[in-house]
C-alpha cells in the first residue's frame, strides 16, 4: 500500500488569506463551462501538441 507525500500545511503562511480569497473569487473569471469544475484562465490556452 502506498502512502501520500509527507506535506506541512502552515496555517499562518499569509495571514491575510480569506481578504486574498474573497478579491480573487470576486475578481477572476470563473469559465463555468464545464460542470464538473471551475477554472480560471489567465492568458493563452494550454494546447498539447
Amino acid at each position: 500500500m502506498k502512502s501520500g507525500p509527507n506535506i506541512g500545511l502552515d496555517q499562518e503562511f499569509y495571514p491575510q488569506h480569506a481578504m486574498l480569497f474573497a478579491e480573487l473569487m470576486a475578481s477572476v473569471k470563473w469559465d463555468e463551462s464545464m460542470k464538473a469544475r471551475k477554472t480560471a484562465s489567465y492568458g493563452r490556452p494550454y494546447r498539447p501538441e
